[in-house]
């Protein structure tokens, strides 16, 4: 997905912050729903590339982006756990 000339105007800061209790839902369980997060704006432009991907069933490791994180990192806050078995 690219972002068009278009978006460019979309809002950059989410609405409110990921809670910790978040995180570790994260962590433990892979998946968290984060409702309130991002502005309708950005839900909307990211919609068609979120339905591609459910439809095709392909599945995504964001292990490289907690790995490559820098602790502190807005989002990421250094705390990669691995999943419980």
């Amino acid at each position: 997905m690219s972002i068009s000339t278009r978006d460019a105007d979309l809002p950059t800061a989410p609405l409110r912050a990921v809670t910790d209790a978040e995180i570790d839902r994260f962590w433990r369980d892979g998946v968290v729903v984060l409702r309130g997060v991002l502005p309708i704006a950005w839900v909307e432009v990211l919609r068609p590339a979120v339905e591609r991907t459910i439809t095709r069933g392909e599945t995504v490791d964001l292990g490289p982006l907690a790995d490559d994180a820098e602790p502190g990192a807005a989002g990421v806050r250094g705390r990669r756990r691995p999943l419980a078995p």
